[in-house]
C-alpha cells in the first residue's frame, strides 16, 4: 500500500491555529455575555411571575442548556466538518452563534408575548 505524505506549510498551520482560537474565543465571549445577562436581567425580563430565587435558577438553567447543546453540537458539527470541511463549518457555527445572540438581544419580554418569551430564549440559546 502506498502512503501519500502531505506536508503542511507553517503558514497553513498558523492559520488553522488562529482560526480555532478565534472560534473558541468568540464562543466563550458568547457564554460570558449570556451569563452576565442571565445573572443581572434575564430573570426579571423572562420569568417575572416566579419568585426572585426561582427566576434566577430558571435563567441560569437556560445558561446550562447552552452547555448541554454545546456537547451535542460538537458531535454534529465535528462530523459535518469532516465531511464538508472545517473552514465551512467554523463559518456556519460562528454565523449561527452571532445570529442567535443578536436575536436574544431583541427578544420580546414576558410582558409582551407571555410564555413564548422564555421558550424562544431557550430555543435561541440551544
Amino acid at each position: 500500500m502506498t502512503q501519500i505524505k502531505h506536508e503542511r506549510s507553517t503558514q497553513d498551520l498558523v492559520r488553522a491555529a488562529v482560526s480555532g482560537w478565534l472560534g473558541t474565543a468568540l464562543e466563550f465571549m458568547d457564554f460570558q455575555l449570556y451569563s452576565l445577562g442571565a445573572a443581572l436581567v434575564f430573570h426579571e425580563i423572562f420569568f417575572p411571575e416566579q419568585s426572585a430565587a426561582m427566576a434566577l435558577i430558571l435563567a441560569m438553567g437556560t445558561y446550562g442548556a447552552g452547555y448541554i447543546a454545546r456537547i451535542i453540537g460538537a458531535f454534529v458539527f465535528g462530523k459535518m466538518g469532516d465531511r464538508i470541511g472545517r473552514k465551512k463549518v467554523l463559518f456556519i457555527t460562528i454565523t449561527m452563534m452571532g445570529i442567535c445572540t443578536t436575536l436574544i438581544g431583541v427578544l420580546p419580554t414576558y410582558a409582551q408575548i407571555g410564555i413564548f418569551a422564555p421558550v424562544l430564549l431557550v430555543t435561541l440559546r440551544i
